[in-house]
């Protein structure tokens, strides 16, 4: 067993046990069940023995009838109390997750978008030195190949700005999910589909490294050389994992949005008969 291994059991019950001491301070249901550990084990846990529910009841009937009214009316204060209080800090607490998951599905579409963007800007600059080599190895007229010559040249160096772009956003992903790791956390698979996103993302970003031209184009040379610096096994690889991974990026970051609005926006007559529609 390694160390890592031993650190990872290590935080997954500390985890757990704060997890189970928090519901059990904090939450109705948990005060609720703490309560009735300490009645039924009070005995073992050296707190005395309690009255029973019948003891209880003899104790209040003897009771005056002053001091009867004082322990209803407390009891319904303080029940109404912390009912209301309980409302108030559960709405105050939705509204507050609410607010979270809008802000990280905003960014997740708008990051996933821009490295869209940048993936189909460098698919289409792959297929072009495709093209450009049909051209050449087909014997196209001079100004054909001249044209597309100075024209891939302009486009180069835009897929430079691009390519650096989309290795940004490779590295920035991560920063994303670590910032938006708890809100993520508390939808149903979330986590996963933002993770799987990622891994797309990931792969078109490694492959993006295809070789790309550097020549003049006005060298009478210049199809020759084109040939020469272009590898098209580079570029025909990029764009089959392009195709493979640029709908599963935008589909699971998509459903990301999807699943974590879904229990904000609810349901209602209206989007039942949509999905029927759709089905």
């Amino acid at each position: 067993m390694t160390i890592e291994t031993v650190k990872n059991i290590i935080l997954k019950i500390y985890v757990s046990l704060y997890y189970i001491a928090y519901t059990l301070v904090s939450k109705v249901e948990g005060i609720f069940i703490l309560s009735l550990v300490l009645y039924f084990f009070s005995c073992e846990l050296g707190l005395g023995d309690p009255y029973s529910f019948t003891e209880l009841i003899l104790w209040v009937d003897n009771l005056s009838e002053g001091a009867k009214i004082s322990i209803v009316s407390s009891l319904i204060t303080i029940l109404g109390f912390l009912i209301a209080f309980n409302i108030g800090a559960a709405h105050q607490k939705q509204q507050f997750v609410s607010q979270m998951k809008i802000e990280a599905v905003t960014d997740v579409e708008e990051f996933f978008n821009a490295a869209s963007r940048n993936s189909t800007a460098a698919k289409l600059f792959a297929q072009y030195l495709l093209d450009i080599t049909s051209h050449i190895n087909n014997h196209a007229d001079a100004n054909t190949i001249l044209f597309h010559m100075k024209n891939v040249m302009r486009d180069t160096e835009k897929h430079y700005a691009i390519r650096a772009s989309l290795q940004q956003q490779a590295i920035e992903v991560h920063r994303l999910i670590g910032k938006y790791a708890i809100i993520f956390a508390h939808s149903w698979g979330a986590i996963n589909k933002i993770e799987t996103a990622n891994g797309a993302l990931e792969e078109i970003a490694n492959k993006i490294w295809f070789k790309t031209p550097l020549l003049d184009p006005n060298d009478p040379n210049a199809p020759i050389l084109f040939l020469e610096q272009i590898d098209t096994q580079e570029c025909t690889s990029f764009i089959e994992t392009y195709n493979v991974n640029y709908s599963k990026m935008n589909s699971y970051s998509g459903g990301l949005r999807g699943s974590m609005l879904a229990p904000i926006t609810g349901m209602n007559f209206s989007l039942i008969l949509n999905i029927l529609k759709k089905g």
